[in-house]
């Protein structure tokens, strides 16, 4: 970037080198901060600091072409000062006595709350994915134990998945490709209902059906129903 105050016709041509060569400066410049962060945290401490980095992934090659070079540099970096990656899930099997706190509900969106995923145009998306997450539940309750519709239950959660995509409801709010928005969202459940209906022997899918879905809608291709396995306090 020339400069964010320049207008197009005064920008240098992009140099992939010195954008390459300004990632990893950031880079090491973010680890050298996330140092100096935890040293100061650590007089405070009587354990270990953990300092949680969030990123938007999407922003990463999306919005920022060097993102993934940043990242790259930030893990270099860090391992050769020292610091140590981990995961939420890892520390807390590390360190399972942690102080617990209930933050309030916020979001990245306009004006950090949900109020742009629960408008008027899109708020009644969620009652429908409520819906068929509760028979995701039940369908897991009655058919999970065995291996004879792992299939049927994984594409139904793929297909779930992408019906719970915060796109459809940002599009629907932001009323750019509101026809796309509606008919994924459409899209998903059905192909979702058709299957729970085929578990419940309602009705019967098509031969080919589902080798037909998978190979459409084949985002995790091994998906792990461990999340919607069955509790007395979930299925209600």
């Amino acid at each position: 970037m020339t400069d964010s105050a320049c207008g197009l016709a005064e920008k240098e041509p992009y140099d992939p080198s010195r954008a390459t060569a300004r990632a990893d400066e950031h880079g090491r410049n973010f680890v050298a901060d996330r140092l100096t962060q935890a040293e100061r945290l650590a007089r405070a401490m009587h354990r270990d600091p953990l300092i949680v980095a969030p990123f938007d992934a999407e922003l990463f090659g999306h919005w920022w072409f060097e993102g993934p070079r940043f990242l790259e540099a930030v893990f270099r970096a860090g391992a050769s000062e020292g610091l140590t990656f981990t995961t939420l899930r890892q520390c807390l099997e590390g360190q399972p006595r942690l102080q617990v706190c209930r933050p309030a509900p916020s979001s990245w969106g306009q004006g950090g709350f949900h109020t742009y995923w629960l408008s008027e145009s899109n708020a009644w998306m969620t009652a429908e994915w409520d819906r068929a997450g509760r028979a995701m539940l039940t369908l897991m309750d009655r058919f999970g134990e065995g291996q004879g519709q792992r299939r049927l239950l994984q594409q139904a959660a793929r297909e779930l998945l992408l019906a719970q995509s915060s796109d459809w409801s940002f599009i629907l709010r932001a009323g750019t490709t509101t026809d796309l928005a509606r008919q994924r969202l459409d899209r998903h459940l059905s192909r979702f209902w058709r299957i729970r209906d085929h578990l419940e022997g309602l009705q019967n899918l098509p031969p080919g059906w589902l080798h037909t879905v998978e190979h459409e809608d084949n985002v995790f291709p091994d998906i792990d129903l461990s999340p919607w396995q069955p509790s007395p306090s979930r299925i209600s």
